[in-house]
């Protein structure tokens, strides 16, 4: 088995210990799955509000290092496995981008397991990305998770923050779209959710909304914005490269792009 990485004592002591498959939990259980960025505060809270309980935003430990490593190819799948059997059984909803490529893992641990897939339209999440003057593409989840596309030697106009966060939302939707094939899940647009236009994931989960909206918050507090222009307002350059990072996934997600 491969070695799991950089990962705290006290959740390689849990996985030393394991869990026999006696105890596998067969609760049904809903995973949001999404990049970050599209919502999942709201989401979460929106859950908790109508008594889908317990309900976790990035429950501890949120695993965001396994999450990348596995995608890496770093460790094989026993290790999640094992790690969302300890770590997952009290959870009834969760939104938690850190598990972006678990969803297969997550539908063999917990097979009644059902998947929101929440997403953003990629013009409007790489303008919000871009406004941050403290630029999350400088961290190292992100900046590793872009070495499938575009190489840790790749061309340097693929190493500035917009080609970074291009690939990063196109690298992570796409896992997460690809696992999610042949498995129960439904598709949740971050303005959908917003405006509470959730009668498709009502009728999925066979579940109603008592309160549809909640109110709109970011993971990124108080921080500073500077100015990014709306995509209409992008240089032909900008434009040509979000289409060729950013637009066949675009369609796939069914964003009428480029109309």
């Amino acid at each position: 088995m491969d070695k799991p990485g950089k990962y705290s004592l006290g959740l390689l002591r849990l996985l030393k210990v394991g869990i026999a498959p006696h105890n596998l939990c067969v609760d049904e259980k809903i995973f949001c799955q999404n990049i970050g960025g599209t919502g999942s505060h709201n989401i979460a809270k929106l859950f908790y509000i109508n008594g889908i309980r317990p309900s976790y935003h990035e429950k501890r430990p949120d695993l965001e290092q396994l999450g990348l490593s596995y995608y890496l190819g770093e460790i094989d799948a026993g290790w999640i496995e094992r790690v969302l059997r300890l770590t997952r059984n009290d959870v009834k909803f969760e939104a938690n981008n850190r598990l972006f490529s678990m969803s297969r893992e997550l539908f063999s641990v917990f097979p009644k397991a059902k998947f929101i897939f929440l997403h953003r339209d990629g013009r409007d999440a790489i303008r919000s990305m871009m406004k941050k003057i403290d630029n999350p593409f400088t961290r190292t989840r992100q900046r590793m998770a872009r070495r499938y596309n575009c190489g840790l030697n790749g061309p340097k106009s693929e190493k500035d923050p917009f080609h970074k966060a291009c690939h990063y939302w196109v690298n992570m939707n796409k896992r997460i779209a690809d696992d999610l094939e042949g498995l129960p899940h439904v598709h949740l647009r971050f303005d959908d959710l917003i405006n509470g236009n959730l009668d498709h994931v009502e009728d999925f989960l066979g579940i109603k909304f008592d309160t549809r909206t909640v109110e709109k918050g970011t993971s990124y507090g108080n921080r500073l914005e500077s100015e990014f222009a709306e995509f209409s307002q992008w240089d032909d350059g900008l434009k040509r490269s979000f289409d060729e990072i950013c637009g066949s996934l675009m369609k796939r997600l069914g964003y009428g792009y480029p109309g």
